[in-house]
């Protein structure tokens, strides 16, 4: 899962990054984020390299992109705000630490630098479409117009697309336009003491926030893996596992999708050739102690392509390939 964090200049993005990473890597061009690797501690991992004694043994990774923030007063570039784009989930770092910090004012600033680019492009999607079906190079499409003219107005009302309401079919409609205040957000304080002002403009916005403390906040890994278990909960990821004597892996997997979609994480061809997923639960597992004891007392399942993956599932898929 790619992740961005991005902040206004002088939040401490950059030092947040390197904690939440583990290591420090910086890129000196500004238009291209540093990438880190964040291998994710899983004590369900730790437990299972205990019973299965794997060769090898792979945690849960998450790609942080740590982009550049901007000074407060000089705009977001949009060769930015397309790196933006190609994150599935955006942190916003907030200074709550410097003499003066207003982190609820430069939420509402990161917020309005989105909606007004994506205002700005609606517009132009909008006006493109009706050039084009004037001239009869585009047919109408009742149900895709009604989508932009509703983003529309909503972004005129200053307010991101997250919290638009649509269904099913304007929703795939409005992700495929690359509207980057559609995007999840997570807020991350950087300061030693909650803020009132945040946790007020979070709540009206739907927004969950986290608070991290550079110069505290008791042993950095607890902190560290308070703040990623937190984070997975609440972009809405779930932990599933493949355990096996060469390998025995963690994955991560949005809440509610199928084993089809966990066999496509795994590898491509194992989702073309799905027959069944062999499904035990990772508490299951650790009670009775290895396969062999689940199958001997049935607690293995067999289960089909819709079946919805369960957060320390364990799974084995069984596919023609």
């Amino acid at each position: 899962m790619k992740t961005a964090i991005f902040g206004f200049s002088g939040a401490g993005k950059t030092a947040l990054s390197a904690r939440l990473a583990g290591k420090r890597v910086e890129s000196f061009d500004p238009y291209q984020p540093a990438a880190l690797a964040v291998k994710l501690a899983d004590r369900r991992l730790a437990r299972l390299r205990e019973i299965v004694k794997p060769a090898k043994l792979t945690p849960p990774e998450v790609l942080l992109l740590d982009f550049k923030g901007p000074a407060r007063a000089a705009g977001i570039e949009e060769k930015v705000l397309a790196g933006l784009l190609e994150a599935d989930v955006i942190i916003l770092v907030l200074d709550g630490f410097s003499a003066g910090a207003n982190p609820a004012a430069d939420l509402e600033s990161l917020l309005l630098e989105f909606v007004f680019r994506d205002a700005d492009r609606v517009a132009s999607i909008i006006e493109r479409r009706r050039t084009e079906q004037a001239a009869g190079r585009r047919r109408a499409n009742p149900v895709e117009d009604e989508a932009l003219k509703r983003a529309a107005e909503h972004l005129a009302g200053e307010r991101p697309l997250y919290r638009l309401e649509r269904g099913p079919a304007d929703a795939a409609f409005l992700a495929a336009l690359g509207l980057i205040s559609d995007r999840k957000f997570f807020l991350l304080l950087n300061g030693p003491s909650a803020d009132p002002a945040l946790a007020g403009a979070a709540e009206r916005l739907q927004l969950d926030a986290f608070r991290l403390d550079l110069a505290g906040d008791g042993p950095p890994d607890e902190a560290v893996a308070e703040f990623w278990a937190t984070f997975l909960d609440r972009v809405g990821l779930i932990t599933f596992y493949t355990a096996g004597e060469k390998e025995t892996r963690a994955w991560l997997l949005p809440r509610g999708a199928t084993a089809l979609a966990a066999a496509g994480q795994i590898h491509t061809d194992i989702a073309r050739g799905f027959i069944r997923a062999e499904v035990v639960n990772f508490t299951e597992f650790d009670r009775l102690g290895g396969y062999g004891a689940c199958r001997q007392h049935g607690a293995l399942r067999l289960e089909g392509k819709e079946y919805p993956v369960v957060d320390g599932d364990l799974l084995h898929i069984r596919c023609s390939t």
